[in-house]
C-alpha cells in the first residue's frame, strides 16, 4: 500500500486529468462521481481527482520530513535521559516538558509571528509539525529505557566494564528497535494529524495566525477545504471522502509495516508467541492487576520525593512557557499577524507579567480576559479529560489482548482499524459524526456547550444540558485517539509477551488471563502510563479544531476565535491557563507511576 501511495506521488501530478477549460468547470460545479470525474467536482468545478493526485508528492515528503526530524530528536533525548539519568535526565526532561506544556496553536502563532508571512515555507511547517510531535515519543522512550536500565544484562555490562557508548548502541537500542519502530508509526500518523490541523486552522483564519496551506497542495489542505466549505452537510461528500481516503490508505500502509517491523526488528517476536494454551477465565477476574495500588501508603515518602524533584523543574518549564506567551503580542504583530502594535519596550512589563501569572490572574487585569477563560477552558479540560482516561482504559485493554492475541484476526482487526480511525483528523471524524449522528438520526444536539436558552449556572439543568451537548465531541476524541492506546500497547506488551516469566507462569498452571493481566500488563503499564499526560496535551492541542466544527464554546474555540480577531490578551490568558493544565497533569501521572512501579522508588 505505501509503494501504491509513492507510485501515485511519482506519477500521479503527470496523470491527472485537470480541470478542463472555465466553461466546463462552470458545468461541472458539484458533480458527484461519473466517468468524466471519477471522483466528483469541488464548488469550483475543479476534478477532486486531479487535486488528489496532485497533492500526493508535497504530503508525502512533508510527512517523510516531519516524521524523520522528529524520531532523531525523540530517539536522541529519550534514549540518552533513560540510559544515563542524572543530570542528563533532568536538563533533556525540561526540554521535553517545555514542548509538551506548549499547545500547537499558540506555538503556530509563534513560527509565524517571528518568520514574515512572505518568507512562509514547506520548511517552516515541517519544523512545526516535527517540533509538535517528538516529544510525546521522548517521554515514551525514556520510560522504556528506564525499564531495560535495570536488567540484569546490563549490570552484567556494566560489571564486565563496557563503556557508556558501547552499553547504549549495543544494549540499549537493539532491547528497543521494536518500540522505535512503533515510534516511526505513531509520529507518522501524529504528523499526519498535526500537519492536516494546521492546515485546517489557516483555513479557517485564511492564513492569519498559522503555517499550514490553504491552496489545496496537501492532502490535509484538500481536507481542510472542504471541512470548511461544509462538504457533508451540502451533500457534496466526495470532496470530503477522497482527501480523507487517501490519508486513510497511507495511515493502512504505515500500520501494515508495523507488523514487518516487529518481525525483523526484535528476533524474540518474530515467531507466535509461546504458550501452553489460550483461555480465558468463565468468569473474569476484576481485581486490580497491579499489587502496588494495595500499598499505596508505602509509596508515600517516594511520591513525595518525586513531586518535590519534580517542582522546579515544571516551575521551569511554566516560567518558559510565560516568557514565550508575554512575547506573542510583538511577534505576532512582527509577522503582519491581525494584532495590534505592542507598546512600551519588552522589559517594561515583563516582571509585572510573569507576577500575575504566578497569582493566577491570567487575563493580567484586562477587562473581560479572566471571565472568558473561566467559563470556556473548563469545557474543553473536562472533555479532554475524560476522553483521555476513558480512551485509555479501553484502548489498553484491547491493546493487551492484541497482544496476547498476536497473529489473530483479534490483533489484525483491532490494530488496524483503531490505527486508522487514530489517522483521521478529530475535525474530520468529528464532521462525519455531526452529520451522521446529528444532524441525520438527531442523537446528538447539533452545537454549543449547552442550550442556547440556558445561562450558566449551578443548576441540575445546566449540568445536564453541558453534559449533553459534551457527548458528541467526548465520543468522537474518544474513538480518535483509542488507536492511539490500542497501538501503542500492543507494542509494549509484544515486548514482553514472550517472557521466560511468562512462560513459567503458564508452567505452573496459572489461568492465561490471570497471567495476562497480572505479568503481562503490569509489565506494560509504565510506558503507557507515562503516555497519559503525554496524550493529554497533544488532545488539548487539538482542540480548536475540534471545537470549531462543534461550534463548542470551549477554551480551543475561544482561542482560535480570539486570535483571528486579534485578541491577544484571550491567547495568552487561555495558553497560559492550558499550560498549567497540562503541567498539573504531567506531575500526577509522575506521582502515579511511582504508586504503580515500586522500581521507581528506588531511584
Amino acid at each position: 500500500m505505501l509503494a501504491f501511495v509513492v507510485l501515485v506521488a511519482l506519477v500521479g501530478p503527470f496523470a491527472a486529468p485537470g480541470d478542463g477549460d472555465l466553461v466546463a468547470m462552470l458545468r461541472s460545479r458539484d458533480t458527484g462521481p461519473s466517468w468524466p470525474h471519477p471522483f466528483g467536482t469541488t464548488m469550483q468545478g475543479q476534478d477532486v481527482l486531479s487535486q488528489v493526485l496532485r497533492a500526493a508528492p508535497q504530503t508525502l515528503v512533508m510527512v517523510a520530513c516531519s516524521t524523520a526530524l522528529a524520531m532523531l530528536i525523540a530517539v536522541t533525548c529519550g534514549v540518552a535521559a533513560g540510559a544515563f539519568g542524572g543530570w542528563i535526565d533532568q536538563a533533556i526532561g525540561t526540554v521535553t516538558g517545555i514542548f509538551l506544556v506548549i499547545p500547537m496553536l499558540p506555538l503556530a502563532i509563534v513560527i509565524a509571528g517571528a518568520v514574515p508571512r512572505d518568507r512562509h515555507s514547506m520548511a517552516g511547517t515541517i519544523a512545526i509539525v516535527a517540533l509538535s510531535c517528538w516529544a510525546a515519543e521522548a517521554r515514551v522512550l525514556r520510560a522504556q529505557a528506564m525499564s531495560i536500565r535495570s536488567s540484569d544484562f546490563l549490570a552484567a555490562a556494566h560489571a564486565i566494564g563496557e563503556c557508556r557508548s558501547r552499553i547504549v548502541f549495543g544494549e540499549f537500542l537493539p532491547n528497543m528497535t521494536s518500540r522505535v519502530g512503533a515510534g516511526v508509526l505513531f509520529v507518522a500518523i501524529q504528523c499526519v494529524v498535526m500537519l492536516t490541523t494546521l492546515d485546517f486552522l489557516a483555513s479557517i483564519s485564511s492564513g492569519h495566525f498559522a503555517l499550514g496551506d490553504t491552496t489545496g497542495t496537501t492532502w490535509g489542505s484538500l481536507l481542510a477545504t472542504a471541512q470548511v466549505q461544509q462538504a457533508l452537510l451540502t451533500g457534496t461528500w466526495w470532496a470530503f471522502a477522497f482527501p480523507a481516503l487517501a490519508l486513510v490508505v497511507l495511515a493502512t500502509g504505515l500500520v501494515l509495516v508495523q507488523y514487518g517491523l516487529d518481525a525483523g526488528t526484535g528476533p524474540q517476536l518474530g515467531g507466535a508467541r509461546r504458550r501452553l494454551g489460550f483461555s480465558l477465565p468463565q468468569r473474569p477476574e476484576l481485581r486490580s492487576p497491579l499489587p502496588a495500588l494495595r500499598d499505596a501508603a508505602v509509596a508515600t515518602p517516594a511520591v513525595v520525593s518525586t513531586v518535590a524533584r519534580r517542582v522546579p523543574l515544571y516551575a521551569f518549564v511554566l516560567f518558559v512557557a510565560a516568557s514565550i506567551d508575554y512575547a506573542l503580542p510583538r511577534l505576532a504583530w512582527r509577522g503582519s499577524l491581525v494584532a495590534p502594535p505592542p507598546t512600551g519596550s519588552f522589559w517594561s512589563g515583563y516582571g509585572h507579567f510573569l507576577g500575575n501569572a504566578a497569582e493566577g490572574r491570567f487575563g493580567q487585569g484586562v477587562p473581560g480576559v479572566d471571565q472568558t477563560v473561566w467559563s470556556s477552558l473548563p469545557y474543553s479540560l473536562a472533555v479532554v479529560g475524560t476522553a483521555t482516561v476513558v480512551a485509555f482504559v479501553v484502548g489498553s485493554m484491547i491493546g493487551l489482548l492484541a497482544a496476547w492475541r498476536r497473529g489473530s484476526a483479534v490483533d489484525v482487526g483491532s490494530t488496524v482499524v483503531g490505527s486508522v480511525v487514530w489517522a483521521i483528523p478529530p475535525f474530520a471524524v468529528a464532521g462525519l459524526a455531526l452529520t451522521v449522528l446529528a444532524l441525520r438520526f438527531h442523537l446528538f444536539p447539533l452545537q454549543w456547550a449547552y442550550a442556547v436558552d440556558l445561562q450558566p449556572s449551578w443548576s441540575w439543568t445546566f449540568a445536564g444540558s453541558a453534559v449533553r451537548h459534551a457527548e458528541l465531541p467526548l465520543l468522537v476524541l474518544v474513538v480518535s485517539s483509542m488507536g492511539l492506546w490500542i497501538v501503542n500497547m500492543r507494542a509494549l506488551a509484544t515486548a514482553t509477551v514472550n517472557g521466560d516469566y511468562v512462560l513459567l507462569a503458564q508452567a505452573m498452571g496459572l489461568r492465561d488471563g490471570r497471567i495476562m493481566w497480572r505479568y503481562v500488563g503490569r509489565n506494560a503499564l509504565l510506558p503507557a502510563l507515562t503516555g497519559l499526560g503525554v496524550a493529554f496535551s497533544i488532545a488539548i492541542a487539538g482542540a480548536p479544531a475540534l471545537e470549531e466544527v462543534f461550534s463548542y464554546a470551549g477554551g480551543g474555540w475561544a482561542m482560535q476565535q480570539a486570535a483571528i480577531r486579534g485578541n491577544l490578551p484571550v491567547v495568552q490568558a487561555i495558553f497560559l491557563a492550558i499550560a498549567v493544565s497540562v503541567v498539573v497533569v504531567n506531575l500526577v501521572v509522575d506521582a502515579l507511576g511511582v504508586i504503580l512501579d515500586p522500581r521507581l522508588r528506588e531511584t
